[in-house]
């Protein structure tokens, strides 16, 4: 039920990782093992997020109160992180719903699944990672830089009267 392949996964990985939710539930319901990792470190829920629209495998994986949603694999990538690549907001919510950390970084980066969502330019997913499901209550624009009253610029005012303008009828 729980045997390995080369790469440490599961037939329950390997499932969710293909989005053969029947299969499945069918191996869930036999007693295989929601809570093993690969070689990689990828739990099975961080190996279901990175497929697009795995939404039911996600609530599958969810269902068992065992199920760590900020178990990191071997680089320090949460399922949230992971997730950011397939830029899939329901995945993310549902994430969120289940007290996904966003702050948490990665291994050697030190990015978060902000920086990922950023990096990739995907502004729905900044939105919801900002907003109040993610334990927000801003938007981005309440995060822009905001300019320091001594670096800013003072404005030049220029009067009608010290302007010249000349047309030239010629060409040059």
């Amino acid at each position: 039920m729980d045997a390995r392949d080369h790469e440490g996964r599961t037939p329950l990985a390997v499932a969710a990782e293909h989005r053969s939710l029947r299969v499945a539930r069918k191996l869930v319901e036999l007693g295989a093992n929601c809570h093993t990792t690969d070689l990689a470190g990828r739990s099975i829920l961080n190996t279901a997020v990175r497929v697009a629209e795995n939404e039911a495998m996600i609530a599958l994986m969810l269902g068992d109160p065992q199920t760590d949603v900020n178990l990191t694999d071997n680089d320090g990538v949460t399922p949230l992180m992971a997730c950011m690549e397939t830029e899939d907001i329901k995945m993310v919510r549902a994430l969120l719903a289940f007290k996904a950390d966003a702050n948490i970084q990665e291994h050697g980066t030190g990015r978060t699944a902000l920086h990922r969502s950023v990096l990739r330019n995907w502004l729905d997913g900044v939105d919801v990672l900002l907003g109040p499901a993610a334990g927000g209550a801003h938007t981005p624009i309440h995060f822009s830089p905001q300019p320091h009253p001594l670096l800013s610029p003072k404005p030049t005012i220029v009067s009608h009267e010290s302007t010249h303008v000349e047309l030239n009828s010629g060409g040059v």
